[in-house]
């Protein structure tokens, strides 16, 4: 048997506050004095007996009635033949460029980040990976700055290769619970091959919902005309019907060579 709450345990020492009382009530006496106690004797030893058990018998009705108000509030519980077994953790975080939509102002990616740093033990070793970065058996300090600067990719994996991939990571114990974290907003692409998960590995799906969604995708970029003094880009975007325009930006590396508004049509195409 284990408990959810052990640490409330210690108020089992409040047990000795009965046991205190009764001792003392114990040795509270009082004398009367008789003339002839011939007769009563019998009497008085037989009332005494019963007086000693009723005390023994309120005493253990106290501590079992406070020794279960505690356990009760430290909820035990009979855990699973596989409780105490080793756990080993696996987190994919997906960082493609549909995790730059916002929840609450906040893009998708930084928020799942934020909630790992939360929830992740500072000191207990971990595996986790991305489509484009690997971080195998690090822990948080190690690995948190890297995290707050992650990139976006446009590579993107699909559940089967992402179980793959984390299978590769586990240890070979069969004894040891293997949990796979899968975090992303599971667009089609992710969930495309959907299928059961690799025998011995437990999957944990925790899917991220933007406030809008609003996706735009680049079909394709061509040069669509030249000439000694300009060079013409064309791109052909797609969109759902909800995207009206939106800004389009032409870089080469860190310099903007271009800058215009694509419209889209009722098609969603621009």
């Amino acid at each position: 048997m284990q408990f959810t709450y052990p640490e409330l345990l210690w108020a089992l020492i409040a047990l000795l506050i009965p046991i205190l009382v009764h001792l003392f009530q114990l040795r509270r006496f009082k004398k009367t004095p008789f003339t002839n106690v011939k007769l009563l004797q019998r009497v008085v030893a037989k009332s005494r007996k019963s007086s000693v058990l009723k005390k023994w018998l309120l005493l253990c009705t106290r501590m079992l009635l406070l020794a279960a108000l505690v356990l009760a509030f430290a909820q035990p519980f009979i855990p699973r033949k596989n409780a105490l077994s080793k756990k080993e953790t696996v987190i994919y975080l997906d960082d493609s460029f549909s995790m730059q939509l916002k929840k609450d102002g906040v893009s998708l990616l930084d928020q799942a980040i934020q909630e790992l740093i939360q929830a992740i033990p500072s000191e207990e070793p971990f595996t986790l990976f991305t489509n484009a970065q690997v971080y195998e058996r690090v822990r948080l300090k190690e690995v948190q700055n890297d995290w707050l600067a992650l990139p976006y990719t446009a590579k993107q994996l699909n559940l089967d290769e992402i179980r793959l991939k984390a299978q590769s990571f586990f240890g070979q114990s069969e004894e040891m619970i293997k949990n796979l974290i899968v975090l992303s907003d599971f667009q089609e692409r992710i969930a495309a091959k959907d299928s059961d998960s690799l025998a011995g590995m437990r999957e944990h799906r925790v899917r991220l919902r933007p406030d809008n969604l609003t996706n735009v995708s680049l079909d394709s970029i061509f040069v669509s005309d030249t000439s000694p003094d300009n060079l013409e880009v064309t791109a052909l975007l797609s969109a759902d019907r909800q995207t009206k325009d939106i800004p389009v930006s032409l870089f080469n590396g860190q310099e903007l060579m271009a800058k215009t508004a694509a419209v889209f049509n009722e098609e969603g195409k621009a």
